[in-house]
Formats: structure tokens, C-alpha cells, sequence
């Protein structure tokens, strides 16, 4: 298993707004990986930057260890993302996919003919002349996917792929995004505010907050709470920019993540600050609750 994307130190500003602050992570060949971040987190801007719709400000972006690849139509090709999926709504889905293939530069031949059957089938779409004008919006999801994947991609980035589908549908793009990357070894990166479904499908986490990004493995998110005898806000405050692990700050406690969490150095600060611990709490939370505790960073 390689590395497919290197991301370091990622930056954007919109004006005087950083949007993204040093971003850095890598994602590996045939995993899931979730992006999520409240709205206006920087979850779209990272991914249209990783597409190169957009410019970061600073950083270094390697795909398939090539830092140029944005100017590479061939390395393209093996990016496919499903963000603002705009279709021709007069054209049948696989004229739709047609337009997309020759825009790439490869042949209207039989070839395409072949490929386009056999992606429709995966997605669950029949090669009719039905307009896309009469589909779903279920339908219309799955015709986004059949266009991300037609070129079979190394990565495929997608920007809240279940909005609008009911349950039914759900399960089955689970289906077609655990069968990519199984066998075809295909990379996900997605964002979506539907936690139970990021939670069921990715092997780790990406969160974004106030332009930092932090990382989570699955099942790594346990959560342990310290409370103190007796705190004052200017003890606890001393915590609020040290611990990336810190998901809440009270009165007269605090909860960190555990994953990663240094505790002989946790200890040593408490003992600094003159806290006395009196009661420590573990506990296995949902990345809801991950998601919704994560501070506010100054």
C-alpha cells in the first residue's frame, strides 16, 4: 500500500479570512477517509484546491508523488471527484457521460461505448434515452459517481455524496464505494455532515476546525475527562492552545481525546497549574459528538 496524496502545510486566505491554516495529511492507497468540519469549516476549499479549481496559498500537494499534476491531463484523469455536479439535463446519462469522456481527449470509439454500459451497471443506471431531466435526485447521485469513475481514478473526492438520497440509496453508494476500494484499490476522500455514515465507512477521520486540521483513527476517539477539586479560569486557561486532544473546556473540567494524548505530560501540567485532580472519566463517544465539542480556537 503507497501513498496516493501528500498534502503539507496547506494555506488559504479568502481577504483577511485564513481559511486553511498549515494543513497537513496523507491518504493511502484503497482507504476511506473522512473529511468533516462544521459549515464555512474549509472542507470544500481544501478539495477544489487538491483539484486545483483553486490555488492554495502556500503548501505543497503531491498526487502520485507528483507535485505538478494539475498541469498533467494524464494524472488528471486519475482524479475523479463528485463537488457541485452539474449534468446536461436534455442529454440521456450516458450522453452525459460521453460529453465527459471526450472532453478528456480519448476517442469516441467502442471502447467508450463499452465503458460506459459497464459503469452505468455498477452505479445501478440503465444505458436508456431517458432524458436526465425525468430522473430522481437518487438517480442523478448515481450518474455524479458513474462520471467520477468512468476513468477508473487513483483518488476520487467527493463533497457530500448522501445529500438528498433516502435510506435505500444510501446504503447502495455504501455499497459502490466499499466495492472501489476493494477492488479497485481506489482512494476516498469525502465530506459529509451525515456522521453515522462517515463513522461506518472510513478507517480514519479528518477534522477540520477554524482552518486546523486534525486527525483521528477509527475507534481511536475515546474520551477521557479530568475533574479538578477546585479551578480557576485562569488555571484551565493555560490548556486552551497546548492540547490539539481537547474537546471541552468548563468550569471545573475538561475532556481530551485520547488518541495520541501524552498523559505523563498532561500530569506534569496539572501540577504546574495547581490542579488537583478529583475524579477521571473514559468514555466511548460517537463522532457526533467529537464533531459537535470540538472548541473554538482563538
Amino acid at each position: 500500500m503507497g501513498t496516493v496524496l501528500s498534502v503539507e502545510n496547506a494555506v488559504k486566505h479568502f481577504g483577511a479570512n485564513r481559511i486553511l491554516d498549515r494543513a497537513s495529511f496523507q491518504l493511502e492507497e484503497g482507504e476511506i477517509v473522512g473529511l468533516i468540519g462544521k459549515n464555512g469549516a474549509g472542507k470544500t476549499t481544501l478539495m477544489k484546491g487538491l483539484l486545483g479549481l483553486l490555488q492554495f496559498d502556500q503548501g505543497t500537494i503531491r498526487f502520485l508523488d507528483n507535485a505538478e499534476y494539475v498541469n498533467n491531463p494524464i494524472m488528471m484523469d486519475d482524479l475523479g471527484y463528485l463537488i457541485e455536479c452539474r449534468l446536461y439535463d436534455h442529454l440521456s446519462a450516458s450522453e452525459n457521460i460521453g460529453i465527459h469522456w471526450r472532453y478528456s481527449g480519448r476517442p469516441a470509439d467502442d471502447e467508450m461505448k463499452s465503458k460506459i454500459k459497464e459503469t452505468l451497471a455498477f452505479v445501478g443506471l440503465k444505458d436508456s434515452r431517458q432524458k436526465v431531466s425525468a430522473f430522481s435526485f437518487g438517480m442523478k447521485q448515481r450518474l455524479g459517481l458513474a462520471l467520477a469513475i468512468i476513468s477508473e481514478p487513483k483518488l476520487l473526492i467527493l463533497d457530500e455524496p448522501f445529500v438528498g438520497l433516502d435510506p435505500v440509496g444510501i446504503k447502495a453508494f455504501k455499497e459502490y464505494l466499499f466495492t472501489l476500494t476493494r477492488d479497485k484499490k481506489m482512494t476516498v476522500l469525502m465530506s459529509s455532515h451525515q456522521l453515522a455514515e462517515i463513522q461506518d465507512l472510513c478507517s480514519r477521520y479528518l477534522v477540520l476546525n477554524e482552518g486546523r486540521l486534525s486527525e483521528y483513527q477509527k475507534n481511536e476517539h475515546k474520551q477521557i475527562k479530568f475533574s479538578f477539586r477546585k479551578a480557576e479560569p485562569a488555571q484551565l486557561a493555560l490548556f486552551h492552545n497546548k492540547y490539539e486532544n481537547l474537546l471541552l473546556l468548563a468550569e471545573d473540567h475538561m475532556t481530551f481525546n485520547s488518541g495520541n494524548l501524552r498523559y505523563n505530560t498532561l500530569f506534569e501540567d496539572f501540577l504546574q497549574a495547581g490542579l488537583e485532580i478529583n475524579d477521571i472519566e473514559i468514555s466511548d463517544d460517537s463522532l457526533d459528538k467529537l464533531f459537535q465539542e470540538r472548541p473554538e480556537r482563538p
